[in-house]
């Protein structure tokens, strides 16, 4: 199951919302220290303005040190030698897109506080609203870089909303980049939209007569813009976009009968449709290699694994029976989530009946298997690094619990799961989720108001405590 949700937005007329002052949740493998508030808040009446929002000290903790009025601490927010205009062919219209300044962005630094064994959490609090959480890892060599991706809601003193996307390496909590939308009027339609599972990828709406703009960010090179604007809406609506973070980076689109159509030339949104690839439904991008699944269009129900290298050569992995809705690239194996068909609606819209998680080489046709999970399931993109993969698991709709939404880590080499339950009051709907060399990483946001849907915190959690973390599945 995608968890009813091919893309989210982050729509430029916010809700303000006050601060929560309720206790915060116990961690999802259970009770342990409760961390403390996050950094300071900033500025949220435009420049100088009033000071910051604390760290959130009614989570029982200590709040952060706030903005003080006036001072260089927020003025940066609304300095254009930080904030430069993306010069675009065709400009926005009624919003200006512009690009931070890495080395002057002053954002945050995350901070990381016990919460139990194994486990660190930080509050990400920055602005009026904090959310629209994706998280993802790029390979490189032999190693993986994880990234969280956020999206920040600033309201100006004339009713303006500002609109921001901010990339951070979760390795030492520290800003990599960000985009801002400045709305021109009240009735701007500026927006960001994005993938849950790609912190790397941004798409910009309410562009020329309501394109979409993508772009893509390289730890190394910066932003990416693909021009012209897209005048497809329903290719980034629809069809399960995923990003290669190569050089040049790649966008893939997954259509369905439509076939695989992608975007390879650097800085154009060209589109070509790869041959043959009618059915293609979803996929992943990391270490090079681009993957997909496309499901059989006449005969039994069965999957084809495909890739696509950066060069540009394509070749089959392999076919499984049944429907295969996640997949994740590691640097030696594809680990995917495959199952016999659909509770309800066809193809991957809902949870798989008999689903197991499987680990298919990259070089040859190894494929191996794990047990048959207690009842359906769907799964977003998978995320793998090593022997461990992680995926946000979705029960069918009618299933009550705290588990009905759960985070689960799976441990490729004996198929052991660990699962982190929904806390109260919170959600995983909308949660990113990742792995890298030593942890697992995934955000936890508020299922209550007057915080419904904002992010909460993320917690990390040591890979070497596998057998000490989360709950037992089997």
């Amino acid at each position: 199951m995608r968890r009813a949700r091919r893309y989210s937005t982050l729509v430029g007329t916010f809700v303000l919302l006050a601060a929560s002052c309720s206790r915060a949740p116990e961690p999802p493998h259970g009770p342990g220290d409760v961390a403390t508030g996050g950094a300071a808040g900033l500025s949220t009446s435009g420049t100088g303005g009033t000071g910051g929002l604390g760290g959130e000290a009614g989570h029982n903790g200590t709040g952060g040190a706030a903005g003080q009025r006036g001072s260089d601490d927020t003025a940066w927010i609304d300095d254009p030698r930080i904030w430069p205009e993306v010069k675009l062919q065709i400009p926005a219209g009624d919003f200006i897109l512009q690009q931070g300044v890495p080395s002057k962005l002053r954002f945050p630094t995350l901070q990381w506080e016990s919460c139990g064994v194994g486990c660190e959490a930080t509050a990400l609090d920055a602005f009026d609203t904090t959310g629209e959480v994706a998280m993802s890892a790029i390979g490189v060599g032999s190693e993986t870089r994880a990234f969280v991706a956020v999206g920040h809601g600033l309201k100006k003193k004339d009713g303006k909303w500002h609109n921001f996307r901010r990339v951070i390496r979760l390795s030492d909590g520290a800003t990599m980049a960000s985009l801002r939308i400045t709305p021109s009027s009240l009735d701007s339609e500026g927006a960001f939209t994005y993938r849950f599972e790609s912190a790397a990828m941004a798409m910009v709406l309410g562009g020329p007569q309501n394109g979409t703009l993508y772009a893509q960010f390289d730890p190394d090179m910066g932003w990416t813009f693909r021009e012209p604007w897209d005048s497809d809406r329903q290719r980034g609506a629809w069809c399960e976009p995923f990003d290669l973070e190569s050089s040049p980076p790649s966008l893939y689109f997954p259509c369905g009968l439509q076939g695989l159509q992608m975007m390879v030339d650097s800085g154009s949104s060209t589109i070509v449709t790869l041959p043959e690839s009618q059915g293609a439904m979803v996929g992943a991008g990391n270490f090079g290699l681009a993957v997909w699944s496309e499901f059989s269009v006449e005969g039994p129900r069965k999957s084809r694994i495909r890739a696509r290298s950066v060069e540009g050569e394509v070749r089959s992995l392999g076919e499984l029976p049944g429907d295969v809705c996640g997949l994740g690239v590691g640097a030696k194996r594809v680990v995917g989530f495959r199952g016999d068909g659909p509770v309800s609606s066809d193809l991957c819209g809902s949870a798989l009946v008999n689903p197991r998680f499987f680990s298919l080489s990259r070089s040859d046709a190894d494929l191996r298997e794990g047990p048959v999970l207690d009842g359906p399931y769907g799964v977003g993109a998978v995320s793998t690094w090593g022997d461990f993969a992680a995926v946000v698991m979705d029960r069918p709709p009618s299933a009550t619990g705290p588990d009905r939404v759960s985070v689960t880590l799976v441990r490729l080499s004996d198929w052991k799961m660990r699962r982190f339950p929904t806390p109260p009051g919170r959600t995983l709907a909308l949660s990113g989720v990742v792995v890298d060399d030593h942890y697992l990483y995934f955000s936890v946001g508020y299922d209550e108001w007057p915080r419904f849907r904002e992010l909460d915190r993320i917690y990390r959690y040591r890979l070497d405590q596998f057998d000490n973390i989360g709950d037992p599945v089997n």
